[in-house]
């Protein structure tokens, strides 16, 4: 929904169509040169209803001298669709981001220095934290407008600042198609729309673009509740609209790639040589095998680009001689290096599973057997089919889950938030792990199976151990609120977990111990998931929990898993 009145000529137009078909009509051809200039403020808007009603008008946009320049700037030829991977880190870029690139008509795939990139976002004048943005985002307490930079920027905003990677999807529009497009995006700079995250975001603004573009298609229908920025790309799948699409990896990605085709006892060269460019004359350093030496030197050169983001001089006289060294190596090296510094392209977002979920469960404990029926509406859990998802990384909204014993369905539990970032560290790549939950669910603290409010989190360290396998230990904090009897427990204490993943299948363990006062808990978990195709799986769960005097108790779940959009 545009917002701004100042999209609309007639005092009604933003609910009369017709109204504004009509005062359109009279500003472009009016006698008064003030309102038919107009016509250079909605080029698309003139240029169809010339076409419409066959008026041949020799002024055309010849006078727009402000939209000729722009044009001039604002290449045409085609469209690729961005997403930079998801940030847990922003409550912004969580689900990913999407954005579109337009292209010079003899643009190759390595030459986008002159692309344009067409970002539509959240106007955010106030600077709010990360919870009133959230807030202000999902309630709508923000506009929202479609901004034109350059590519180049964006790039460096997301692979290099934020060490997101980005996916690039040329997509099957005409030339014809793209500057149409391009002719009505003139129209919506400074243009308000509403903003709304799950919904009215982003990636549902693109698509409405896309549908201007070509107003045969049908995009957004598929969008009414969310608008997951991943599920966009797979719509433009399903409709046949991705025709190439490529792979950039961060910066962090690439130095880790590199580093791992280098011995890891000479790791060590890298910050040195950061540091210290010259040691590179060093006799130690001129021992080593030539294509080692330049495997080195570039891995210095990223590290230090990946360290800077303040623009230190001596970071950036430190580059400049990293780069004389690799320069002066033979060229034998600089191509052998060329060929050993590829990315390993992980799988694409849009190969894995869809956002939504139905789970069916069959729970045995030690005092009852039951079905559980629960249904997510977005997004990954650690333990989910695990081909298209950031490794360690877990988001789960509005969860809910039922429980069915005989003729009686109860509410077991409702994640309303569940996120976890878990994402390993690597040596010289720290990240910091937590994670946060709130929602209801049975009660932990003690020995009853009521469900009570929930509000818990934890920060630490993950590390991994190798690609596929990851430790994690985070201080833990829970509370509940139990509000039959207005009671309020708070608890805290280490938790310990371990994430595998061998595709097709995935484990997670984990351990826990909270001291409550007097009444410690403890307990031990495992997951598993076994994926049998893109959107089904099976799962298995064992708990072991003790809280109070009570022994060990045991629970136990079997469930089959489907994800659907």
């Amino acid at each position: 929904m545009v917002r701004d009145a100042d999209f609309f000529l007639a005092e009604d137009g933003h609910s009369n169509p017709a109204s504004e078909f009509h005062a359109n009509k009279l500003a472009f051809w009016s006698q008064d040169p003030t309102q038919r200039m107009l016509r250079c403020r909605f080029p698309a808007r003139y240029t169809w209803l010339s076409h419409l009603f066959d008026i041949v008008d020799n002024e055309g946009l010849t006078a727009c001298d402000e939209y000729q320049q722009w044009r001039e700037q604002m290449p045409a030829g085609k469209l690729v669709l961005i997403f930079p991977s998801y940030q847990l880190n922003s409550p912004s870029s969580m689900f990913g981001h999407t954005l579109l690139r337009v292209d010079p008509v003899d643009t190759d795939n390595h030459a986008t220095w002159l692309s344009q990139a067409v970002n539509f976002g959240a106007v955010n004048t106030d600077q709010d934290g990360s919870a009133a943005y959230a807030f202000k985002g999902i309630s709508g307490g923000y506009s929202g407008s479609f901004a034109v930079m350059p590519y180049f920027q964006k790039i460096k905003e997301y692979g290099h600042t934020e060490n997101r990677d980005i996916w690039e999807y040329e997509l099957d529009f005409s030339e014809a198609e793209t500057d149409w497009m391009v002719t009505h995006l003139w129209e919506l700079r400074g243009i308000e729309f509403g903003y709304y995250f799950f919904d009215q975001n982003c990636s549902y603004r693109l698509l409405e673009l896309l549908e201007v573009a070509r107003p045969t298609l049908e995009l957004t229908q598929t969008f009414e509740l969310t608008a997951i920025p991943v599920d966009t790309i797979r719509e433009l799948a399903d409709q046949n609209l991705i025709i190439t699409r490529k792979f950039r990896p961060s910066q962090e990605r690439q130095l880790h790639n590199l580093l791992e085709k280098i011995d890891s006892n000479l790791h060590d060269w890298m910050p040195l040589l950061r540091d210290n460019p010259d040691r590179a004359m060093g006799d130690d350093f001129q021992r080593l095998p030539e294509l080692t030496r330049a495997k080195l030197l570039q891995a210095a050169y990223g590290y230090t680009r990946f360290k800077d983001t303040t623009g230190n001089r001596q970071a950036a006289a430190n580059r400049i001689k990293l780069l004389r060294r690799i320069s002066s190596l033979p060229s034998e090296a600089r191509e052998m290096l060329q060929n050993v510094s590829g990315d390993s392209t992980p799988s694409a977002p849009e190969d894995g599973h869809y956002s939504r979920r139905l789970q069916l469960s069959y729970q045995q404990t030690e005092r009852q057997n039951s079905w559980l029926i629960s249904g997510r509406m977005a997004f990954h859990s650690l333990d989910d089919n695990s081909p298209g998802y950031l490794a360690g990384a877990q988001i789960n909204m509005l969860d809910l889950q039922l429980r069915i014993e005989e003729d009686e369905v109860e509410l077991n539990k409702l994640d309303l938030i569940d996120i976890a970032s878990l994402v390993p560290s690597r040596r010289y790549f720290p990240h910091v792990a937590w994670k946060v939950k709130l929602g209801f669910s049975p009660m932990q603290l003690g020995e009853s199976d009521k469900t009570v409010a929930q509000l818990g989190g934890g920060v630490g360290y993950s590390r991994a151990l190798s690609d596929r396998i990851g430790l994690y230990g985070l201080l833990d904090i829970h509370s509940e609120f139990n509000h039959r009897d207005g009671k309020f427990a708070i608890a805290a204490g280490p938790k310990v977990g371990i994430l595998a993943t061998v595709d097709p299948i995935s484990l997670h363990a984990e351990a826990l111990h909270h001291f409550n006062g007097d009444t410690p808990v403890s307990s031990i978990a495992l997951n598993a998931n076994y994926r049998l195709a893109k959107n089904s799986s099976i799962a298995f769960s064992l708990q072991q929990r003790k809280s109070l005097e009570l022994e060990w108790q045991d629970r136990s779940e079997l469930s089959f898993r489907y994800f659907f959009r």
